[in-house]
């Protein structure tokens, strides 16, 4: 069973044609149409990008400017919302000003 809706803060906006991205909520549980879009992709590292693409409704490109530490928040907020982190604290911001944050 899932937890509760993870929304990413991005520490800064993603311009891709012509939309900006600001925050990335994952809010369900990896379904089959998220393991077909990791198919078109080949390593590692592109394969995770398109899963949290999938599911966070975004485009891949979205996913590919974020920083490291953004990327790890999705990690976070991908196992809180698939249930993995079920008795771990809040997925919370890093403690440096202006950094990547999440919130529940």
């Amino acid at each position: 069973m899932p937890n509760h809706p993870h929304t990413i803060t991005l520490t800064k906006p993603i311009l891709h044609n012509g939309q900006s991205y600001s925050e990335l909520a994952f809010s369900r549980e990896m379904q089959m149409r998220d393991m077909f879009a990791m198919d078109e992709h080949e390593g590692q590292t592109r394969r995770t990008a398109a899963l949290y693409a999938s599911m966070a409704d975004v485009p891949f490109e979205v996913i590919a400017q974020l920083n490291t530490a953004e990327m790890a928040l999705a990690a976070q907020a991908v196992a809180a919302v698939s249930g993995k982190l079920s008795g771990a604290a809040p997925i919370s911001p890093p403690a440096a000003s202006g950094a990547a944050g999440a919130t529940s």
